[in-house]
């Protein structure tokens, strides 16, 4: 399945079905909400 080509539902019942997600709501990644997250760890861009 092309999870790009799907709709919302139906992409997360796949994502459920693999077990990708435990039932809860998949929030998918978009630049600005990864550089939320970085600035939220207190670790600077790119640190591993």
């Amino acid at each position: 399945m092309d999870i790009l080509s799907t709709s919302q539902d139906s992409a997360f019942d796949d994502l459920y079905q693999r077990g990708w997600t435990d039932g809860l709501p998949v929030i998918p990644p978009t630049p600005d909400r990864v550089e939320v997250m970085v600035a939220a760890s207190g670790h600077p861009a790119g640190h591993s």
